[in-house]
């Protein structure tokens, strides 16, 4: 989501959401979703993986466990069709009886998708590490090109794999990031300046000077996105931008709830709502998420 740094006075609108669901009514609200994507064309795993709104891919293969026993969706080898839409004279073959994909499956159509990042060590949970897609730092970088191009003061808050692209083009970029071993992985190729070891609980004791625009990447629970909301309005000068990651609409049971907790924070604090971007950024699924699939 985009928010600007100014205060407005008025009625708001009032959204009546759904409170914390149970694991039964999640796994229904994905179970609905996944089955809704489905027309005459069929989607293989790591498709559904890219459509699933953040679902945790173990999640999405149980789904599919079942939507397959119940004979919802057809699977013909890597592909899933809906059952209604598999054109074939007789759908009672043995095919049909194939197993659904193990959870090693999993760990083969991630590791497809995660190129190795140069300079980089292995991503690590302690530092709730997901990378951002290629795709993602290129349309990151495409928005934040205007405020490159007239030297606007960027903060980065995570996203350090972001920090190489736009120092290389040019702009005036700081990573606030509490990962030593990342500021190493960085300093090691070469960068000095920009990077600071903070950590984004605690209050800045010596404030830089003020930033145009925060790109805040926080892990994606409550108390982070708080954490890295009040750090930004210490940084932002007035009428400045955050770009605030937040977690898809089915990344877990409570997201509903979560992400309009997170945007009433915000508004709190002093940010205006600009614009909501849904499904603007992917990330590769880090090593230690593969092996804990496998």
């Amino acid at each position: 989501g985009q928010m600007r740094k100014q205060k407005q006075t008025g009625d708001s609108n009032k959204t009546h959401l759904p409170m914390n669901e149970t694991e039964n009514a999640y796994m229904q609200r994905l179970k609905l979703h996944i089955i809704g994507l489905f027309g005459e064309k069929p989607f293989n795993f790591q498709e559904i993986i890219s459509l699933a709104g953040g679902a945790y891919p173990a999640d999405v293969l149980e789904v599919l466990h079942d939507l397959l026993s119940k004979k919802k969706l057809y699977q013909d080898g890597q592909a899933y069709f809906l059952t209604s839409c598999f054109k074939q004279q007789s759908v009672e073959t043995e095919s049909f009886r194939e197993k659904p994909p193990k959870k090693t499956d999993i760990k083969q159509v991630i590791s497809k998708q995660m190129p190795a990042e140069p300079g980089f060590a292995d991503p690590h949970p302690a530092d709730y590490d997901w990378r951002y897609t290629h795709l993602s730092l290129v349309e990151l970088t495409r928005r934040l090109k205007p405020f490159i191009d007239r030297n606007a003061k960027i903060a980065l808050f995570g996203a350090p794999t972001l920090f190489p692209r736009l120092f290389r083009l040019g702009a005036h970029v700081t990573l606030f990031d509490n990962s030593p071993s990342i500021l190493k992985d960085l300093q090691s190729i070469g960068f000095e300046k920009g990077l600071i070891h903070h950590n984004l609980f605690y209050q800045f004791s010596d404030i830089p000077s003020k930033c145009d625009i925060v790109i805040a990447d926080p892990p994606w629970y409550p108390s982070f996105h708080h954490a890295f909301i009040l750090r930004s309005t210490e940084l932002l000068q007035k009428q400045g931008m955050l770009l605030l990651s937040v977690p898809a609409w089915l990344t877990r049971p409570s997201v509903i709830k979560d992400r309009a907790d997170i945007v009433t924070f915000a508004i709190q604090a002093g940010f205006d709502l600009c614009e909501v971007s849904p499904s603007s950024l992917t990330c590769e699924s880090p090593i230690f998420e593969q092996i804990a699939l496998a």
